[in-house]
């Protein structure tokens, strides 16, 4: 396991991080590697899946969040619009989005977009134990905002669902 760090590219620019987080993504896939991915924005998973679907083909999308994001109106590069085309599950490799919004805010404050009634921690941890049966091939886990978060609750929640995604990875190699 290795943190690759971040993607330098110009402020303000989605363009140009969409396609530098794409290549940076494509690289580390064709090496071999596995990605779990943290980010700010959901926006980060429009080029990890892209980089991810030109790897491994057509995938599908778990989709944990508060918001559907699958809207069919807004901008090209739009959080609200980017999984408006993705296709249901069934037996393709799977890419796995977990936005920290969907968990009541009581159990991660630190979101920029908190929605009360939300999941409780512990439903979200058995939601993605539930899923290890999928053919998990990505992960991210994103819109963690550090300047909201009381007593880095929401940091550590993230944290430990991401490490449970890691679980899932391990529990496959084992088989």
């Amino acid at each position: 396991m290795v943190d690759c760090g971040d993607i330098v590219f110009n402020f303000g620019d989605a363009q140009d991080m969409s396609d530098k987080l794409q290549a940076h993504a494509e690289k580390l896939l064709m090496s071999g590697k596995h990605m779990l991915s943290f980010g700010g924005d959901h926006f980060v998973t429009l080029p990890l899946l892209r980089a991810h679907a030109k790897h491994f083909g057509k995938l599908a999308l778990v989709h944990f969040d508060a918001h559907t994001d699958t809207y069919a109106n807004g901008s090209k590069y739009d959080h609200g619009t980017m999984f408006f085309h993705a296709p249901i599950v069934g037996d393709m490799p799977v890419y796995l989005t977990f936005v920290i919004d969907c968990l009541d805010p009581a159990f991660a404050p630190g979101t920029g977009t908190p929605v009360i009634g939300g999941l409780t921690s512990d439903r979200a941890l058995k939601l993605v134990r539930g899923i290890q049966s999928l053919n998990i091939v990505g992960m991210d886990v994103v819109e963690v905002a550090p300047a909201y978060d009381q007593s880095d609750i929401t940091a550590l929640t993230a944290a430990t669902l991401g490490l449970e995604m890691l679980y899932l990875q391990a529990a496959k190699k084992e088989v």
